[in-house]
């Protein structure tokens, strides 16, 4: 979701938390979000708004659809194990992950699995790690090459 999706269903949303209807937009995002959806009332994250030029790279998961993943895995996150119902105690968000990732596969068809907002971010960062690595190594490796 967009800020631009988000003002225009502002009105519609509420809390995943608490229920209330005052979510606001946090603009101290870590990228590659625009900015954060919290709450006015109990103050707990509700989730991430794309930038615009985002928008259209990953279609977004149907409503509902992660409360049924994190149900098929016993409400916990499959990384670390905690449980649905600390992450709300604590206030993060429970997402889910594309496994394969999406940037590999580019469907929907895939395994969905159930990680805490922690775990989430660590992924990201591990895979953007990795990624670096590959392409480092596939440099070298063609340097070597040429140099042979």
């Amino acid at each position: 979701m967009t800020r631009a999706d988000f003002n225009a269903r502002r009105h519609e949303m509420r809390c995943r938390f608490c229920g209330d209807p005052r979510l606001r937009i946090l603009e101290d995002a870590k990228p590659p979000h625009e900015a954060g959806l919290g709450c006015a009332s109990c103050g707990r994250h509700n989730g991430w708004l794309s930038k615009d030029e985002n928008a259209e790279k990953r279609p977004n998961i149907k409503p509902g659809r992660r409360d049924d993943v994190w149900a098929k895995f016993g409400d916990r996150c499959v990384h670390c194990g905690i449980e649905a119902k600390h992450l709300d105690m604590l206030g993060y968000a429970r997402t889910v992950q594309h496994c394969p990732p999406w940037k590999i596969e580019r469907s929907q068809e895939v395994l969905l699995l159930p990680y805490c907002e922690p775990c989430q971010s660590d992924s990201a960062v591990k895979m953007r790690r990795t990624e670096t690595l590959i392409a480092r190594i596939l440099e070298l490796a063609e340097k070597v090459r040429r140099d042979a």
